[in-house]
């Protein structure tokens, strides 16, 4: 089971931590994704990018 997290005196969820993880790795794909033109195809590109992310989240707070 995750505690919290102790950064300077403050109590940090362990579900901020896991949102900190999976931001980097969104951002890539994402990246990934505008290069090779996947998101100019898309009819709603931010709700995509929503659902990137939880998927993303997901998979992080899984391994984690």
């Amino acid at each position: 089971m995750m505690t919290e997290f102790d950064l300077g005196g403050v109590y940090v969820s362990p579900f901020f931590v896991t949102l900190l993880l999976a931001f980097p790795v969104y951002l890539l794909c994402r990246g990934i994704l505008v290069q090779f033109g996947v998101m100019a195809r898309l009819w709603y590109p931010p709700l995509f990018e929503v659902g990137l992310f939880i998927i993303i989240l997901s998979a992080v707070t899984a391994l984690v």
